[in-house]
C-alpha cells in the first residue's frame, strides 16, 4: 500500500512483496535456528543446510528476476536500488525483534527456575 501510495508500479509493488517476503524468512529462518541464543552467538555456517537453501532460493528467485520469461513465471521483476536497499532494511528488523523476544523470554524462564 505505500509502495503504490510512494508512486511505485502495482507491478514493482507486486515485485517487492514477493522479495520482501523470501528475505523475511531468509533472516527469521537464520534467526529461529535456537530459542535463546542470540543470532551474534551463533555461527553463520553452523547449519550449512539452512546456508545453502538460503542461498540457492536467492540466487533462483534473483536469476528470476533477470531472466524475463522465467521473471514472468514467479511473477518477479528486476528492482532498482531505491528498491533494493528498502528491501533489505524492512526484513532485517525482524532480527532485533526476535533478539528481544529471546532475551525476555530466556529472562522468564530463569526467573521460573527453567534452564535456557
Amino acid at each position: 500500500m505505500l509502495a503504490l501510495a510512494a508512486g511505485w508500479p502495482l507491478a514493482v509493488t507486486q515485485s517487492a512483496l514477493l522479495w520482501f517476503m523470501v528475505f523475511s524468512e531468509n533472516a527469521h529462518a537464520f534467526n529461529c535456528r535456537s530459542e535463546t541464543l542470540s543470532l551474534g552467538r551463533l555461527p553463520i555456517a553452523g547449519n550449512p543446510l539452512l546456508l545453502g537453501a538460503v542461498l540457492v532460493t536467492q540466487a533462483v528467485q534473483f536469476i528470476a528476476a533477470y531472466t524475463p520469461w522465467l521473471g514472468g513465471i514467479i511473477g518477479a521483476l528486476p528492482m532498482r536500488l531505491e528498491h533494493w536497499l528498502l528491501l533489505a532494511l524492512f526484513p532485517a528488523l525482524v532480527i532485533p525483534v526476535m533478539e528481544v523476544y529471546k532475551k525476555v523470554s530466556s529472562g522468564k524462564n530463569s526467573s521460573r527456575g527453567l534452564r535456557s
